[in-house]
């Protein structure tokens, strides 16, 4: 800014303000799937919230239809419906944000499929076509789209079956022939994943997989018939089993029952052989040899060497983070828990040994096993053995098998808030890797996030332990505070704490560096512009009372007139006054409030307003004035 008095400008430092996000939504993964003879599912993702519109049509660059949602959302799906089989069709999407910048995708693409006869349906039209004297069709290779039928088929008997920690699989019939579809929420609430084949059949099957144990999915089928008549059924559910229910379910053994009842009972005999053996030792001991005993002992390991190893459940359950691995197996009778460990790049199948450690639960008894290896190195191959032994008899060994455990990413593992006073808090919190630290707080103002005022606080020093202090804080006041860091590969991670309240503030904001700008505005009756500044030690609102002629110190305000309160809550004030008359002496005092109420006025000031300079003209006016009196009256 820049003002100009008595031929002296002077211009401000630069400043600066924005007017909400100035650039558009990022439009990414646009995806058509499925893509069917009549219809197609169109999806993308923003990276911020967005309404949604696609165009379409069949002609490129010319989009004869078109559909918009305004719900704001970063994740969207369009089923687009009607449309021609065997067609190509161009369309793409448009998201506009709340602050009405907007993105257009480049155009895409995608074909819908053709829609057939069955083969008996073919044979029907190709005998009707010989009899009426057309051209014959020739075949099973001549292909019909049949354009009379318009029920859809019926959908009946939805079952779920084979229901796993992972996976599921999903069973119907049709009345007539068509292809098999589930609809179903895996990952996102606002988007479905449609899986399924495009086969024609009347028993229908689809497996679901990469699902999460003991989770509830919601799911629908769908059919369509080879003439685009399209079923869709009511929403069913089905529940995964945890790890431990599956490892449950899985046979523990490979034998018979009749074969399985017999090995029972000869290995209840030799644990009872077993037992004998050592409640004869123990009751003998103080009365035979080291020699006899030492037999004796020998005698017992041979004994127990009858005793057949456990048996193991197949393929064990890991469940894997960054750094470590839970790993979950079951065996037939009451064993210890024991892994044996090693880095791919360090195990050595050749050695007697190939693991480098082992670790687990030696003193253990149980069929379900739960063994949790930690301090593990992020996205590294592991091999690992399972080992249970029971108290009598062999150890059992698994195979070898192997697991990789996930990429490090950045996390925010805890963090605490120290309220130093109404305008100071110190953040402090924890990541798993060196980042930045970064703090932006937004105060809300009539419980509604106030995003013009966002603030952010940074430190660009890489650390694992943050602290930020954050000082010109509003006193009473609620904010929105989001803590994040971005580390050395770009990867940020965030922790947002929706209301985090600062301490009651008791005392009024100290107004200090009052000061006042006058100027006379031209035109043919003039006024005086008036510019009162002054700060405050903390963010609150600005006021200035005022009254023509001299005011007494004892005087309240009143009487005195008041200028609109400006709600902004600032630490620099600026009220404009345009009604003051020139050549007059006004009283004023400024008034500012902090968001918990306290309020503050500054002590009365006195100020003359400006009168306006004549020019040379009017001076030798009056001069004339005053020598020709008459010309007063001309």
């Amino acid at each position: 800014v820049k003002s100009t008095a008595s031929g002296v400008t002077v211009t401000s430092p630069i400043y600066s303000f924005q007017i909400g996000r100035t650039s558009p939504p990022a439009i990414s993964n646009i995806l058509a799937n499925p893509v069917l003879d009549t219809s197609a599912v169109i999806s993308w993702d923003t990276d911020e919230a967005a309404d949604s519109t696609i165009e379409w049509g069949t002609t490129s660059g010319n989009y004869a239809d078109s559909t918009t949602t305004p719900v704001l959302t970063r994740t969207r799906s369009f089923t687009l419906t009607g449309l021609a089989a065997s067609t190509p069709y161009y369309y793409k999407v448009i998201s506009s944000d709340q602050n009405g910048n907007t993105s257009t995708s480049t155009e895409q693409t995608f074909t819908t499929s053709e829609k057939l006869y069955t083969q008996t349906q073919v044979n029907q039209d190709t005998q009707q076509a010989q009899n009426q004297g057309r051209a014959s069709a020739g075949g099973s290779s001549v292909i019909y789209i049949d354009k009379t039928d318009k029920t859809p088929p019926v959908i009946s008997n939805i079952n779920v079956t084979d229901v796993n920690s992972d996976s599921a699989t999903v069973n119907w019939v049709t009345n007539e022939e068509a292809n098999s579809f589930i609809e179903i929420i895996k990952n996102n609430k606002n988007k479905k994943e449609t899986l399924g084949q495009f086969e024609n059949v009347t028993n229908h099957l689809v497996t679901l997989d990469s699902l999460l144990p003991e989770t509830t999915y919601a799911f629908q089928t769908v059919s369509e018939d080879a003439s685009g008549n399209l079923a869709r059924s009511d929403q069913q559910t089905f529940t995964t089993l945890s790890l431990e229910q599956e490892l449950n379910q899985t046979s523990t053994s490979s034998t018979s029952t009749a074969s399985q009842a017999i090995q029972q009972s000869k290995e209840s005999l030799l644990v009872a052989a077993a037992h004998n053996a050592m409640s004869l030792i123990s009751e003998f001991a103080s009365q035979v040899s080291i020699s006899a005993l030492e037999t004796t002992v020998n005698s017992f390991e041979d004994l127990a060497s009858l005793v057949p190893a456990p048996i193991m459940s197949g393929q064990p359950k890991v469940v894997l983070t960054s750094d470590t691995a839970t790993v979950f197996w079951q065996t037939d009778k009451d064993t210890n828990s024991l892994v044996a460990l090693s880095p791919d790049g360090r195990y050595n199948p050749k050695n007697a040994n190939p693991y480098l450690q082992v670790v687990g639960l030696p003193n253990d008894s149980t069929v379900a096993h739960q063994v949790t290896i930690f301090n593990l190195t992020p996205d590294t191959i592991y091999h690992y053995q399972l080992r249970s032994k029971a108290p009598i008899g062999p150890e059992a060994r698994s195979q070898d098998f192997t697991f990789r455990t996930l990429k490090q990413n950045p996390d925010i593992t805890s963090y605490t808030v120290d309220n130093v006073s109404p305008s100071q808090a110190i953040f402090k919190w924890v990541t798993n890797l060196e980042t930045d630290s970064n703090v932006k707080y937004i105060p809300y103002r009539n419980n509604t996030l106030s995003v013009d005022e966002t603030k952010t606080v940074s430190d660009k020093a890489v650390t694992t332990i943050h602290e930020i202090s954050v000082d010109n804080l509003e006193g009473g006041t609620v904010y929105q505070v989001e803590l994040s860091g971005k580390d050395q590969k770009g990867d940020t991670v965030t922790k947002l704490i929706p209301t985090f309240s600062t301490e009651k503030d008791t005392l009024p904001p100290q107004i200090v560096q009052v000061q006042t700008d006058m100027a006379i505005s031209p035109g043919k009756s003039a006024t005086v512009q008036a510019i009162i500044t002054w700060i405050t030690d903390k963010p609150s609102t600005s006021r200035v009372y005022f009254q023509k002629g001299f005011v007494s110190d004892n005087q309240g305000i009143q009487n005195m007139e008041k200028t609109n309160i400006d709600t902004n809550y600032t630490k620099r004030h600026v009220v404009v006054i345009t009604k003051f008359d020139p050549g007059s002496v006004y009283t004023f005092k400024v008034e500012s409030a902090d968001s918990s109420g306290n309020t503050g006025l500054s002590k009365l000031y006195t100020i003359l307003a400006p009168t306006q300079r004549e020019t040379v003209f009017q001076v030798i006016m009056n001069n004339f004035e005053q020598i020709f009196g008459w010309v007063n009256h001309m």
